[in-house]
């Protein structure tokens, strides 16, 4: 496994852990967000959108969805 591959999985680890928690910490899930931006996309200078556009349940259901189709390393 990659430095790449390491950083998405483990932000895909700390997603799957804070989606599950009530009430949600939002500020993890937007970090954990950008660090698996990072890994997936190979890029340390990655930027991730504003997210205090979308309530917290969007979010949630936003990263069950990334989650459920993501594939590390690919």
């Amino acid at each position: 496994m990659d430095m790449w591959e390491a950083l998405e999985q483990g932000a895909a680890l700390v997603l799957e852990r804070e989606v599950s928690r009530k009430p949600i910490d939002r500020h993890a899930l937007e970090r954990a967000l950008h660090v698996f931006a990072i890994g997936k996309n190979r890029d340390p200078q990655m930027l991730v959108p504003v997210l205090d556009l979308i309530d917290n349940a969007t979010l949630v259901g936003f990263v069950n969805a990334l989650l459920s189709g993501n594939k590390v390393g690919v």
